[in-house]
């Protein structure tokens, strides 16, 4: 299984947390295994045997939903204050 973190910008309040885990749970050799509206964000698994990047996004991108660059969902998320880069205080 490949994991990774793909940014969901246009997902920015509960209801579209909803509608992609439903688009993308429907899906053959796919795992939605979080998503945050809070970070427009969507983890996901998947079989490259069954599934490909160009398929989620294809999928996503037919849902109404674009997406930013994938990141390996090993990669951490810089987090700060808005406003705020990463790791000032």
């Amino acid at each position: 299984m490949v994991e990774l973190v793909l940014e969901v910008p246009g997902m920015w309040a509960d209801h579209h947390v909803i509608a992609v885990r439903e688009v993308l749970q429907r899906e053959d050799g796919l795992t939605v295994t979080a998503a945050s509206a809070r970070d427009a964000t969507v983890r996901i698994e998947y079989d490259p045997e069954r599934a490909d990047l160009k398929h989620v996004v294809t999928v996503l991108e037919a849902a109404g939903y674009q997406t930013g660059k994938p990141e390996p969902a090993s990669a951490p998320r810089p987090t700060s204050p808005p406003g705020r880069p990463p790791g000032s205080a």
